[in-house]
């Protein structure tokens, strides 16, 4: 989940940035805040060394995704009304956000 250019990174939980997926815009009154973003990356790198990579990967982050965001985003009336729940949202952004390639690294 790469910040910045694209809504990507966890810009792309917060209604209010014009870029972010449909999914959110609908359905989420208030995204991840900046811990977030600490407590994922913190929970990729646990990840990485557990399964014996100095090295965070996508999947990492990807694998740490629900547990840390899961409580904190909240869905608004249209999600609630819906049957959606923040694990579908969260599902929708990883689908959506551009994940840094080898294509990223040469500019």
């Amino acid at each position: 989940m790469q910040s910045g250019e694209g809504g990507g990174g966890l810009d792309a939980t917060r209604p209010a940035d014009p870029r972010v997926p449909e999914a959110v815009k609908k359905r989420v009154h208030c995204g991840a805040g900046p811990r977030a973003t600490q407590y994922l990356l913190l929970a990729a790198k646990t990840g990485a060394v557990m399964r014996g990579s100095l090295v965070v990967n996508c999947n990492d982050v990807r694998l740490a995704a629900f547990p840390v965001l899961r409580h904190r985003m909240f869905t608004n009336f249209a999600a609630d009304s819906a049957g959606s729940d923040v694990d579908d949202i969260i599902a929708k952004v990883l689908k959506e956000v551009h994940e840094p390639g080898e294509k990223d690294c040469q500019k």
